[in-house]
């Protein structure tokens, strides 16, 4: 009977415990798991130079998880530039992707290449080289024939990035679609 009535107790205490609000102290704690070890490590391989993507993907994937999980912690601010360091390192590695595409014996994979750069474009709004992926996006689909696709990306490059140096080549390229008056 005492053992039951022991029983009882722990789980109430779980339940007590379980659906009180968290301090930023436990959410520290709890923060400190598994999971950061997982970034730890990857961010160990990094140091080495051994990151590879698939590693990038799972930082990524964990640093969301913790900042998402744990938005009070002291570390959050932490977490976030780490997960900024990982999205700028993710997105140079698709855009070498796309390079190598590009020019890889010749043939010239484009499609590859396209699906590299819209993949940055769309997981990556703040990579510091955007200006770059638009005008490369706006390039390639004028090479296979995409006007429509083309003139969206130049356009968002000549909005987003109107001092870039390929803004320029993105306002003569729409300048010199435009119907003319006759």
């Amino acid at each position: 009977m005492l053992a039951i009535l022991l029983l009882q107790l722990s789980v109430s205490l779980l339940r007590a415990q379980s659906s009180a609000p968290q301090s930023p102290d436990i959410q520290d704690v709890t923060c400190t798991t598994a999971n950061e070890r997982r970034v730890e490590r990857i961010f160990k391989r990094r140091s080495e130079g051994r990151m590879r993507s698939h590693s990038l993907a799972e930082a990524e994937e964990v640093l969301r998880t913790l900042i998402q999980s744990c938005p009070k912690s002291s570390r959050r601010t932490e977490f976030q530039k780490k997960l900024e360091t990982v999205e700028e390192e993710s997105a140079e590695f698709h855009l070498g992707v796309a390079n190598f595409y590009l020019h890889a014996d010749g043939r010239g994979l484009v499609q590859g290449a396209l699906s590299r750069l819209k993949r940055i474009y769309d997981g990556y709004p703040h990579y510091s080289r955007r200006d770059l992926v638009l005008y490369m996006l706006g390039d390639l689909n004028q090479s296979v024939g995409d006007t429509e696709a083309a003139e969206k990306y130049y356009r968002s490059l000549t909005t987003e990035f109107p001092d870039s140096k390929y803004a320029e080549r993105a306002k003569q390229w729409l300048k010199e679609r435009q119907p003319r008056d006759e």
